[in-house]
């Protein structure tokens, strides 16, 4: 009768224990992903058109961006050139939003002043999302070109990448839970 006392008392004990223990371990592994340090403010100049997107072509690739008048940017994606037609239709029927609106490291903000755009956004790293911030000039209200990327720990500088301007509608919808 001591026995079954004691297993009546140990079993819950050793429960709790179990259960303290998982709270901490998920405590440890929990990284939260950096914050964007540009808040999210509609555009409402001229210096770059916004009805469409702005491609950048390297080799066989092409990578594009969106920026939209409440102040939001989304990643295009990155694929090869002959993929073109596909993507935007994917853009037009809704699918490529309903594939990434859940993705964090698709979405992001700008900030157009003084012939500069700035662009902060996530990327994707091991075990958080980092944000990075692109800077680049505007050539022309359908050119820009980013010529550095900056993270708190590194500075990835000297390259260019020239994106122009394509008229595109309809545009994925610009709404996501992450850029307030």
């Amino acid at each position: 009768m001591v026995t079954l006392k004691n297993n009546t008392i140990m079993n819950p004990l050793i429960s709790i224990l179990i259960l303290l223990l998982m709270s901490n371990c998920s405590k440890d592994k929990v990284v939260n992903d950096e914050e964007l340090s540009i808040q999210r403010i509609p555009y409402l100049g001229t210096e770059l058109r916004v009805n469409g997107y702005y491609y950048y072509e390297y080799d066989n690739m092409v990578s594009i961006y969106f920026l939209f008048r409440n102040g939001v940017f989304l990643l295009g994606g990155s694929f090869e050139k002959e993929m073109l037609n596909e993507r935007e239709g994917r853009f037009m029927n809704g699918d490529y939003y309903s594939t990434i609106k859940d993705l964090k490291t698709v979405w992001g903000v700008f900030f157009i002043s003084n012939k500069e755009i700035l662009i902060e956004r996530w990327h994707p790293h091991n075990v958080k999302n980092k944000v990075y911030l692109h800077k680049g000039i505007i050539l022309n209200d359908s050119t820009f070109n980013i010529t550095s990327v900056y993270h708190q720990q590194e500075n990835i500088s000297n390259f260019s990448q020239t994106f122009l301007f394509k008229t595109f509608s309809p545009k994925p919808d610009s709404t996501n839970v992450y850029v307030k």
